[in-house]
C-alpha cells in the first residue's frame, strides 16, 4: 500500500459523499506506516466539508498546521 493508493481511495470516498469512510482510511494510514501528505489532508477535509463535519474539519486543520502542511495547501497565507 502506498500514499498514492490511499489518496486515491480517500478521493473516491469524497466524490461518493462517504466522509466517514474517507476519515477511517485517513486514520488507518499511520497504522499501515504511510505518511499523510497535503493531498491526503485536502481530500479528507473536502470529504468532511461535504458531510458538514465541523469537528473533524477543525481537527484536520489543526493537524495540518502542526505538520506545517497548511501553507503548502494554500489554505492559509
Amino acid at each position: 500500500r502506498t500514499i498514492i493508493s490511499f489518496n486515491a481511495l480517500i478521493s473516491v470516498c469524497e466524490k461518493s459523499d462517504q466522509w466517514q469512510m474517507a476519515f477511517e482510511v485517513f486514520k488507518r494510514m499511520p497504522q499501515e506506516q504511510v505518511t499523510q501528505d497535503v493531498i491526503t489532508y485536502m481530500s479528507v477535509i473536502n470529504a468532511c466539508e461535504k458531510g458538514m463535519q465541523c469537528r473533524q474539519l477543525v481537527s484536520l486543520c489543526e493537524a495540518m498546521c502542526q505538520k506545517h502542511l497548511a501553507c503548502m495547501a494554500g489554505a492559509w497565507p
